[in-house]
């Protein structure tokens, strides 16, 4: 049986290669990241190989429209084209709008896949892709000051769903919160970032 996911996986993630927009941020490499860091949270929280299966196809797919619903809804026609059941479609479908800001996850596997999208949080290529993901919002021309008071409060109110992700990424996230809080205070912009 894991064979069969390894095939399908291996299906999905070269459809996600080839469909996912050439942006700065969420392009393949971030989905491709979201699914190893998927299996990696499965693993911590003791998941079987089904259910890992759905989050790291799931991690490939949670992107691949520039809304999470609309990425639902074509990972629902897709997957079955790509070898998935009906059922596993669904599944999966039914996981990804958990990814859309402001969303709180119902489940476990929910709870993994948010934790897993939002992984680079806690990792050192943060300011990295912080700045990847300014490029991709067109947002350069947005003064640094209020860039960096806008990331601040994000790591601040940032907590981490599952108990595998937050043995993962809270040291991380309490450094590179420590990490813009530096910049602020370098740009003179701290004062009002709380």
């Amino acid at each position: 049986m894991k064979n069969e996911y390894h095939v399908k996986l291996q299906r999905v993630r070269k459809y996600a290669k080839a469909n996912m927009p050439q942006v700065a941020y969420h392009n393949f490499g971030h989905i491709k990241d979201v699914a190893k860091v998927c299996a990696l949270l499965a693993k911590a929280e003791e998941l079987e190989a089904y259910e890992t299966f759905l989050l790291q196809t799931a991690g490939y797919m949670h992107d691949i429209e520039k809304e999470e619903n609309a990425a639902a809804r074509t990972t629902q026609k897709v997957l079955p084209y790509l070898g998935y059941t009906v059922q596993e479609a669904k599944q999966v479908a039914c996981l990804i709008p958990a990814t859309k800001l402001g969303t709180k996850p119902k489940n476990l596997l929910e709870k993994i896949l948010c934790d897993a999208d939002l992984d680079n949080l806690g990792r050192k290529d943060f300011l990295k892709k912080n700045h990847l993901l300014r490029v991709e919002q067109n947002k350069l021309g947005v003064a640094d000051t209020l860039w960096f008071k806008q990331t601040y409060e994000f790591l601040v109110n940032h907590k981490y769903y599952t108990r595998a992700a937050r043995k993962r990424g809270n040291e991380g996230l309490v450094e590179n919160l420590s990490k813009v809080e530096r910049l602020l205070l370098y740009l003179g912009g701290f004062e009002n970032a709380a």
